[in-house]
């Protein structure tokens, strides 16, 4: 017992000596304070709208994390890229002004991106009024997402979490109003739009005067865009951008193509109660990446690891008890009383914000060691969607699947765990 508590002891050394931890700890706080923002805006948008709302709101914001994995997968690369390079400001802003080029010799495609936009409610089934939102968004998001990689590169944490602040206020903001002054879906749809054009505005002018004094290297940007995927990691990040982006998204895009608006909303406010643990943990999961990561923190990972899911496993088991006898409470606090139906589902949607916690910790911990165990995630996430699509019959059924889904990728995780050192090929 002493060894187990001198060990433990160690590892809250080893882990509060981080260099980022400072860093980590500012953004853990503005993620935490992002998280509780988004819960109110989600709480006050529900009982405003009703299921029914509520279910094409939710659907427009899977689409738009699905549609913008693409650009995820180019800004982790960016990310790493510019992280690596002794002279990263230079470099970063040769990639900055080549995207500005980029952006004012390709305009038109963006221009052509909004041709689609009659063809969305058909494509989606999201009403015409919410559709019409769904490309500008993503084009916004898009060139946002590419500057966000540069920022994240050369380490501008404090602004990253800043901006995405003030994004999320004025979204809350929109939720705010049609909570209080009935202002209708629309306003929602604007606030929304308007915060992640704000987003793009300051981004753009952070970058320009972080970097005026740095210098443009002799380099072909798209010739190394067009290598990158020559790197032996680039499959196992492209895998994990893709099952993560898809996490949590996919089964409402789903549902909404199998099931009608208001099913959907049940769905997404059940998913919402269940994640409402994410919120508060979720964003510890950076800093433990940074953790294990880290090379001289080395022998203290196992314990890390170990320590780590036998916390969040007790925070779920507090949550499934509660929400099992505070189930209608719960219900009508966040979302109210036209959410109700939801209630007898709440115990199943603890244990799905667990096991949800649990696959991103798992997953999180085999990306930084650089571990084959990525692509449990993604491989498992083919099964879900097609169980999906031919089992999903009500969305109790999706329920539970989901539930299954996140189980089955836990437990296999921790199978790979134990058989790592067969597989892993950096340490």
């Amino acid at each position: 017992m002493s060894k187990i508590v001198k060990n433990l002891k160690n590892f809250a050394r080893a882990f509060v000596s981080l260099n980022f931890l400072q860093g980590g700890i500012f953004l853990w706080g503005a993620s935490l304070l992002g998280g509780l923002m988004n819960y109110f805006f989600n709480s006050y948008v529900g009982k405003a709208l009703g299921p029914k709302g509520f279910g094409e709101i939710s659907t427009l914001f899977s689409y738009i994390i699905v549609l913008s994995i693409p650009t995820g997968i180019l800004g982790t690369f960016l990310m790493i890229k510019i992280g690596d390079k002794e002279k990263n400001q230079d470099y970063a802003y040769t990639l900055f002004l080549w995207f500005i080029s980029f952006l004012k010799k390709r305009w038109f495609l963006l221009a052509l991106a909004l041709v689609l936009t009659p063809f969305i409610s058909t494509l989606t089934g999201l009403p015409k009024n919410v559709a019409y939102f769904l490309i500008p968004i993503l084009l916004v998001n898009w060139v946002l997402a590419y500057y966000h990689s540069l920022i994240q590169g050369l380490h501008l944490l404090s602004t990253l979490a800043i901006v995405g602040l003030l994004m999320t206020a004025i979204k809350l903001m929109g939720g705010l109003s049609v909570y209080f002054f009935k202002q209708g879906i629309v306003m929602i749809l604007l606030s929304l739009l308007l915060g992640y054009v704000v987003n793009l505005i300051i981004s753009h002018f952070v970058l320009s005067g972080f970097l005026s004094r740095a210098k443009v290297l002799s380099m072909n940007v798209q010739k190394k865009l067009l290598t990158l995927h020559k790197d032996k990691h680039i499959w196992l990040t492209i895998a994990s951008t893709i099952a993560i982006g898809l996490l949590g998204n996919i089964d409402i895009i789903i549902a909404k193509r199998i099931f009608g608006a208001e099913d959907v909303g049940f769905y997404s406010a059940w998913s919402l109660l269940g994640k409402i643990i994410l919120y508060i943990f979720g964003p510890l999961l950076s800093i433990g990446f940074i953790f294990f990561s880290s090379k001289k923190y080395k022998k203290y990972h196992r314990l890390g690891f170990v320590f780590t899911i036998l916390i969040f496993a007790l925070i779920g088991v507090f949550s499934y008890y509660g929400y099992d006898m505070f189930a209608l409470a719960a219900v009508n606090l966040v979302f109210g009383k036209s959410f109700l139906p939801v209630a007898p589902y709440l115990d199943v949607a603890a244990i799905y914000g667990t096991c949800f916690l649990l696959v991103l910790f798992t997953h999180q911990f085999f990306l930084a060691k650089g571990s084959w165990g990525v692509l449990i995630l993604p491989l498992f996430t083919v099964i879900y969607v097609g169980a999906m699509l031919f089992a999903a019959k009500t969305i109790v059924i999706m329920m539970i699947i989901t539930v299954g889904f996140l189980a089955a990728v836990f437990a296999a995780s921790l199978v790979f765990y134990l058989l790592r050192k067969n597989v892993i090929f950096r340490e």
